[in-house]
């Protein structure tokens, strides 16, 4: 194993800048919390226990509606 090598999920980058792999991490994780406040809110309004698919289904159609594109 080489011990200068970066730790797993983290890649070098020769300029200190993001890389390509750490922006998706980063958007991944913005989303998924997104999500799950979304999820949360959801459930305080309803009462009920929303699921995640539906938290999703939500993000996704906001997201559609804000770029101008139909949620499918």
């Amino acid at each position: 194993m080489n011990k200068n090598a970066a730790p797993m999920g983290e890649v070098e980058s020769g300029s200190g800048e993001l890389d390509f792999h750490e922006m998706l991490d980063q958007q991944i994780l913005e989303y998924r919390k997104v999500v799950g406040y979304r999820r949360l809110e959801m459930s305080i309004v309803e009462g009920r226990v929303v699921t995640w698919p539906e938290a999703e289904r939500e993000v996704s159609a906001e997201l559609s509606e804000r770029s101008g594109q139909v949620a499918a």
